[in-house]
């Protein structure tokens, strides 16, 4: 959805329409690029790109990129997954519930969510 800017250079103010990203992009490699040119260029973090492009299958491993490689740049909605802490002594079938909450929610709209081991 594009956003809106308003600039008043004089009397009469002007709208001025500017893109914003909604989904994701494709973005090709250039000579000298690393992940956090990259990042900073489309304003997510670098975790979030590896994230995306391993769940597309396509691993970026530490900083190795080559030109003119694709990789995919998340939309800016993406959130990027997180580790859950399993504990030392949990023995295989044990249930773990824990709440979990979606970003833009308030408390009451918890989630439960069941990790089985």
């Amino acid at each position: 959805m594009p956003t809106a800017t308003l600039f008043v250079p004089s009397e009469t103010p002007t709208l001025t329409l500017t893109a914003t990203r909604s989904a994701a992009v494709e973005y090709t490699v250039q000579a000298g690029d690393n992940l956090f040119y990259i990042a900073e260029q489309f304003q997510v973090s670098v975790g979030a790109i590896v994230a995306y492009n391993k769940q597309a299958g396509n691993d970026l491993v530490g900083d190795m990129m080559q030109p003119n490689q694709v990789i995919m740049i998340p939309p800016p909605s993406y959130l990027q997954p997180t580790a859950t802490v399993v504990p030392q002594d949990a023995k295989p079938g044990t249930v773990i519930e824990y709440p979990v909450q979606a970003r833009g929610h308030s408390r009451g709209d918890g989630f439960q969510l069941q990790h089985n081991c």
